[in-house]
């Protein structure tokens, strides 16, 4: 899946406000990052998580994968 695939999934999921994940690079690789702070987070609270990216990501690659505008770093569906 490509980068601007992936920034997409993590930018939905943090706007249906289900969870505000953030993003972190793991071996030169863009990866959605989660901070546990919550002592009161259950397992089932990361499994709605990673159902919802799953979710998101076969959504969006059934509608066609947005791509990066090359000099702003933006989804091409999104406005400034």
């Amino acid at each position: 899946m490509s980068l601007g695939a992936r920034i997409e999934i993590l930018l939905r999921i943090q706007e249906s406000g289900l969870a505000i994940p953030s993003q972190t690079t793991l071996n030169g690789t863009f990866a959605i990052r989660v901070a546990v702070t919550n002592h009161r987070s259950r397992r089932e609270d990361f499994d709605l998580l990673a159902n919802a990216v799953v979710e998101t990501g076969t959504a969006l690659y059934a509608s066609g994968v947005p791509t990066i505008l090359p000099s702003m770093g933006l989804l091409n569906d999104r406005t400034v």
